[in-house]
Protein backbone atom coordinates (compact mmCIF):
# COMPACT_ATOMS: atom_id res chain seq x y z
CA UNK A 1 0.00 0.00 0.00
CA UNK A 2 1.38 3.44 -0.97
CA UNK A 3 1.01 6.19 1.57
CA UNK A 4 0.80 9.57 0.76
CA UNK A 5 1.12 12.90 3.12
CA UNK A 6 1.05 16.61 3.36
CA UNK A 7 2.12 18.95 6.61
CA UNK A 8 0.30 22.12 7.34
CA UNK A 9 3.60 23.78 8.76
CA UNK A 10 7.45 23.31 8.58
CA UNK A 11 7.40 22.62 12.59
CA UNK A 12 4.78 19.85 11.79
CA UNK A 13 6.53 18.39 9.23
CA UNK A 14 9.76 17.85 11.58
CA UNK A 15 7.55 16.57 14.45
CA UNK A 16 6.48 14.11 11.71
CA UNK A 17 9.60 13.25 10.84
CA UNK A 18 11.27 12.80 13.96
CA UNK A 19 8.86 10.04 15.21
CA UNK A 20 8.86 7.92 11.32
CA UNK A 21 12.81 7.77 10.93
CA UNK A 22 14.01 9.06 14.18
CA UNK A 23 16.41 11.86 14.74
CA UNK A 24 20.38 11.57 16.78
CA UNK A 25 20.01 13.44 20.70
CA UNK A 26 23.30 15.39 21.80
CA UNK A 27 23.46 15.91 25.30
CA UNK A 28 25.80 17.84 27.80
CA UNK A 29 26.86 20.09 24.68
CA UNK A 30 27.46 17.00 22.61
CA UNK A 31 29.62 14.78 24.32
CA UNK A 32 27.29 12.12 24.30
CA UNK A 33 25.39 11.06 21.40
CA UNK A 34 21.79 9.23 21.13
CA UNK A 35 20.09 7.56 18.21
CA UNK A 36 16.63 7.76 19.37
CA UNK A 37 14.66 5.09 16.26
CA UNK A 38 11.50 6.23 14.43
CA UNK A 39 8.74 4.04 13.74
CA UNK A 40 9.65 2.90 10.25
CA UNK A 41 13.04 1.67 12.13
CA UNK A 42 11.17 -1.60 13.19
CA UNK A 43 8.86 -1.81 9.99
CA UNK A 44 9.48 -2.70 6.49
CA UNK A 45 8.93 -0.26 4.14
CA UNK A 46 10.30 1.74 1.06
CA UNK A 47 10.63 5.36 0.47
CA UNK A 48 9.41 6.09 -2.57
CA UNK A 49 9.32 9.81 -3.36
CA UNK A 50 9.88 12.78 -0.61
CA UNK A 51 6.69 11.99 1.24
CA UNK A 52 5.31 8.76 -0.34
CA UNK A 53 6.37 5.37 1.86
CA UNK A 54 5.21 2.03 0.63
CA UNK A 55 4.02 -0.55 3.81
CA UNK A 56 2.03 -3.38 3.49
CA UNK A 57 -1.59 -3.20 4.68
CA UNK A 58 -0.93 -4.12 8.39
CA UNK A 59 1.58 -1.76 8.89
CA UNK A 60 0.04 1.11 6.73
CA UNK A 61 -2.70 0.67 9.74
CA UNK A 62 -0.43 2.04 12.46
CA UNK A 63 1.76 4.72 10.15
CA UNK A 64 -2.23 5.99 9.18
CA UNK A 65 -3.08 6.21 12.94
CA UNK A 66 -0.10 8.03 13.79
CA UNK A 67 -1.01 10.62 11.10
CA UNK A 68 -4.67 10.81 12.75
CA UNK A 69 -2.49 11.57 15.80
CA UNK A 70 -0.73 14.29 14.58
CA UNK A 71 -2.96 15.99 12.53
CA UNK A 72 -0.95 14.99 9.06
CA UNK A 73 -3.16 14.77 5.86
CA UNK A 74 -3.10 11.81 3.54
CA UNK A 75 -4.37 9.42 0.97
CA UNK A 76 -3.29 5.87 0.43
CA UNK A 77 -3.17 4.14 -2.51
Amino acid sequence: MLVTYTTPTPSARRKLHRRLYGYIDYSNNGRYKYERKGLLSRINHVKVNKATISVNDAEALIIINLFKKLGVEYKTF
